[in-house]
């Protein structure tokens, strides 16, 4: 997942990248870009520290993606914002889950309940009995 990032007065792109926790060519790669200034509005990892930034190497698949880093496609294609069709190309930006992370993106109608039933989710029903899902909105937990 990413976010946008408003470059202000004296950033560089080390500095930004330092701060997100990826490298200055990542940066450059997700944005497609060589420089930047005051005012510009970049892309950047929303949550460094739960996933790694692969790029798409020749012959990659996302089924040889999923294997290689134990996750499954299905939490590639929802991570990405890719469908079942997609191609993916090398030089392509993708995030995976860490070692141990899982994630759940909900769909319509999906419950802490319904998820819980799936996954390790308990601790966070228990802290929080009134949270309200929506589609597309993501899940990150701690894998048994």
């Amino acid at each position: 997942m990413y976010n946008v990032y408003q470059v202000k007065f004296n950033d560089t792109l080390d500095s930004i990248a330092n701060n997100f926790g990826i490298t200055k060519e990542e940066l450059i790669s997700i944005n497609n870009m060589g420089d930047i200034k005051y005012g510009d509005l970049i892309v950047v990892p929303s949550n460094v520290s739960n996933f790694t930034n692969y790029t798409v190497e020749k012959g990659d698949t996302l089924y040889s993606i999923a294997t290689r880093f134990n996750v499954s496609v299905d939490s590639l294609l929802s991570l990405n914002g890719l469908n079942k069709d997609d191609y993916i190309y090398p030089g392509e930006n993708i995030i995976i889950p860490k070692n141990g992370i899982g994630v759940y993106v909900v769909k319509e109608g999906d419950t802490l309940s319904d998820i819980t039933s799936r996954s390790n989710l308990n601790d966070i029903v228990g802290m929080n009995t009134k949270i309200y899902l929506l589609p597309n909105q993501l899940i990150v937990y701690t894998k048994e």
